[in-house]
């Protein structure tokens, strides 16, 4: 009886799980009315530490164009780390992600999404997931590649954690543990902060920090 309970209480929790998942992304026509939109402060000044310096690496993004060391150039781009089978923190940071896009809406910031389940996320499944998540194709890249070479990006140079661990999500899929981290990387494609996306005070700092990096 005590197994038939615990696994009746595993089969409810997948199911919320996966409908929790769904839902945590909204449809892309669903625009908060509440976002402030972020705009340069020209009084702000920048005084951030560079914490990593990206070198040569090519990887493509969710339409299949290449993705590279060149592609962070020019604008302040915010980093995130995600895999579309993840039932857990994965669905939070991409909506956390598309309020971003929707408060830098009329700057130069730039946003982009490694995938740390490669092997699975293909341009064309990340394709599907932008599109679920409203990324705008111009402003918001979903990026996969070669597996060693993602780690080496994401591991290696951007300083970020993506490793199996050995367990299955409820939904029977291999647990890649991440961070939950934002980073906002500088015109110069040098990485400047990291920032929690379930804190709403380091959240916060990020819109102080963007906005500076904007004003350099």
């Amino acid at each position: 009886m005590r197994k038939r309970t615990l696994w009746l209480g595993a089969l409810i929790a997948a199911a919320v799980t996966a409908v929790i998942a769904m839902l945590l992304i909204p449809p892309a026509d669903r625009d908060d009315p509440d976002v402030k939109v972020i705009e340069p402060d020209l009084e702000l000044e920048g005084d951030l530490p560079v914490l990593a310096e990206p070198t040569a690496f090519e990887l493509r993004d969710h339409t299949g164009t290449r993705f590279d060391r060149a592609s962070l150039n020019g604008q302040v781009t915010i980093a995130g780390f995600v895999f579309t089978r993840c039932q857990t923190v994965c669905p939070l940071i991409t909506l956390r992600m598309r309020k971003l896009q929707e408060q830098t809406r009329g700057t130069p910031v730039k946003l982009v999404s490694f995938s740390v389940d490669p092997q699975h996320d293909t341009p064309e499944v990340l394709a599907a997931y932008a599109a679920k998540a409203g990324a705008d194709p111009a402003r918001w890249r979903f990026v996969t590649g070669d597996p060693t070479e993602v780690r080496r990006v994401v591991a290696g140079m951007l300083r970020m954690s993506m490793d199996p661990d050995g367990t299955l999500q409820p939904n029977g899929v291999p647990n890649v543990v991440h961070t939950e981290h934002l980073a906002l990387i500088d015109k110069s494609g040098r990485v400047r902060g990291y920032y929690d996306s379930s804190d709403d005070e380091r959240l916060a700092r990020l819109h102080d920090d963007l906005t500076a990096l904007l004003a350099e």
